[in-house]
């Protein structure tokens, strides 16, 4: 059985750094991706679910980003971080870019899918059930 929703599961704000930039001035758009990233690692290790290589965790199935207006240094970019879809095992996130000082305009969104799976054997498995009752 599938949800589709649209919950707040994580805030983050990281802190935008010089070498973060590209050579236009505004951040490179490979950093967009390893913010969601960061945003994602630091939201399962806030429910106490880090992940551990030899245990069974989520994978990227797909990923991707709107860029929508640059966000120039200095900057404390906040990624508001949310579950869109839940399947048995899989699920979309979604995340806002926002500016510390301007919480209405959306510089970015970016979505990705998730599968969970057994690290050691492979193939998917279903979503903790500690991790769905949070989502």
């Amino acid at each position: 059985m599938s949800t589709s929703t649209r919950k707040l599961l994580h805030t983050t704000t990281i802190k935008m750094r010089w070498g973060d930039m590209d050579a236009l001035g505004h951040l490179n758009n490979t950093y967009y991706f390893r913010y969601m990233e960061t945003a994602r690692l630091e939201w399962l290790e806030s429910i106490n679910a880090p992940l551990e290589p030899n245990k069974t965790g989520p994978v990227i199935a797909h990923i991707a980003c709107d860029f929508k207006k640059e966000l120039v240094y200095p900057a404390n970019v906040i990624i508001n971080s949310y579950v869109t879809h839940l399947g048995r095992t899989s699920m979309k996130m979604d995340h806002e870019f926002l500016l510390a000082g301007d919480k209405q305009t959306i510089y970015a969104t970016g979505h990705v899918v998730l599968v969970w799976v057994d690290y050691l054997n492979g193939g998917s498995i279903e979503i903790p059930a500690n991790i769905r009752t949070l989502c």
